[in-house]
């Protein structure tokens, strides 16, 4: 008896080894091969969409939550944009492609977060098309006056500018009645630079409105684009400015220089006053005596030789002082015509600051004289700054160019010249040469389409 239950025992174990994963009873035995059937008819077989293989009920459910937690992970991403963005890629700029880039664009800016916009205004020089630009421009042009991201709409007035959208102007307009002042800056600037004329009337008002006690960038704003659109209306205000002691220095100086950009004759005498006064300050006499320069009055020659020779007589420690009023002065001279002005500008090349250099040499552009050739030459090679080589470079191949020019206009002039000496020549020889009666008629024939004109005349 013993026997049969070592034996019974030993089965027991063996099955379990051969079965791991088959269940034991409460009282020891294996479950029956059909109960086992019967489960697995139970299990309904799902297919995997990504391997392929098939996975039970228990195992799908269990993917459903593990793809449901790692959605509510990822809700809160503000990496993640509800638009799908594009990728960059290399193309020929095709129709197709700009459509995409054009669609995603105009969703972004209307829907994107405020990374987003400002990314897909990068995108916009991208697009090819002048028919999906106009789309998007239009849709630049109404966020002026409709967003409320008032840095986003800074940012778009600023795009607008650079593509010279003159269509953007009445909008503009309305966008200097933002409370926010860097929009006001903005759209004061891009109506200056789309040169919106129409302004004008609105922007003279908000700049005499303005505390001029205070520097303020906007009111520096309001006087440059006055100053573009030339409003003449606006040079008593600026003479009043100016010559108010309580007006801030800054505003002082832009209104000095508006004078100037608005070509105010009537000005004239102010802006004298403040160039020879030695108690004024140094920048805003600088500026008085360019802004002399561009009104065009020559008159004022004596005077500017004066500062200029008072000047060069200072020691050195103070002649650095009044460099940027030494080469101011220099150019207003330049202006009316006085051709000692040259041998002052080299001179200039040899000072040691490296802005005076530059200064120089950018007068040297306008004036275009060949003789300072050889010095820019040895300034483009030798000069310590890279800024000053550079500078010397670019002046030195406008005047090479410029030389050029010229040289293909003297030989034009004179091969039109040599020619028309050979055609009076001709015309002088034909007058004078007779022609033999005896093959006129010949000649004549020749011209109708008959005969030939090269017979010689018959000997007699």
């Amino acid at each position: 008896m013993k026997l049969f239950s070592v034996i019974i025992l030993i089965i027991i174990i063996l099955s379990a080894r051969e079965f791991p994963d088959a269940k034991i009873n409460r009282s020891g035995t294996s479950r029956s091969m059909e109960s086992q059937k019967t489960e697995e008819k139970n299990i309904v077989p799902v297919k995997d969409k990504s391997s392929g293989s098939r996975k039970s009920k228990d195992a799908q459910s269990t993917d459903e939550k593990e793809s449901s937690n790692a959605k509510d992970d990822d809700e809160g991403d503000d990496k993640d944009s509800a638009v799908v963005k594009i990728k960059d890629e290399k193309n020929d700029g095709g129709p197709e492609q700009d459509e995409k880039k054009t669609l995603y664009i105009e969703e972004t800016l209307e829907y994107g977060l405020h990374g987003d916009r400002v990314e897909a205004l990068s995108k916009i020089k991208s697009v090819q098309s002048e028919v999906f630009k106009k789309r998007i421009y239009d849709k630049l042009i109404r966020i002026i006056g409709s967003d409320d991201d008032s840095d986003f709409r800074t940012k778009v007035i600023y795009i607008i500018a650079d593509q010279n959208l003159p269509e953007a102007v009445p909008s503009l307009i309305k966008a200097l009645d933002s409370e926010d002042e860097n929009t006001v800056i903005a759209a004061a600037y891009a109506l200056k630079k789309l040169n919106g004329v129409s302004a004008k009337e609105k922007i003279s008002a908000l700049l005499k409105a303005q505390d001029m006690t205070k520097g303020s960038n906007k009111t520096d704003a309001f006087i440059q684009a006055l100053g573009e659109f030339k409003a003449k209306e606006m040079a008593p205000f600026a003479t009043d400015a100016i010559k108010n002691t309580k007006t801030s220095k800054i505003l002082r100086e832009s209104l000095v220089l508006f004078l100037g950009n608005i070509e105010s004759a009537e000005s004239r005498q102010l802006l004298l006053d403040l160039f020879i006064n030695q108690d004024e300050d140094i920048t805003i006499r600088g500026f008085a005596v360019n802004s002399l320069s561009k009104i065009g009055i020559k008159d004022t020659s004596k005077e500017i030789s004066k500062v200029i020779n008072e000047i060069e007589s200072y020691p050195m420690k103070k002649r650095v002082k009044y460099y940027n009023l030494y080469i101011y002065s220099i150019t207003a001279l330049a202006k009316t015509g006085d051709g000692t002005v040259m041998p002052k500008l080299i001179e200039s090349l040899k000072n040691n600051s490296a802005q005076i250099r530059i200064k120089a040499i950018r007068l040297i552009r306008e004036m275009k004289d060949k003789r300072t050739i050889d010095i820019l030459k040895y300034k483009m090679k030798y000069d310590p700054s890279m800024k000053v080589r550079k500078e010397a470079e670019i002046a030195v191949k406008e005047l090479e160019d410029d030389g050029e020019k010229d040289k293909k206009t003297d030989e034009k002039v004179q091969g039109d010249g040599k020619d028309k000496k050979i055609e009076e020549k001709l015309q002088k020889d034909g007058k004078d040469k007779k022609i033999d009666p005896r093959i006129q008629d010949t000649a004549v024939k020749d011209k109708n389409g008959s005969g030939t004109s090269d017979k010689k005349p018959a000997p007699k």
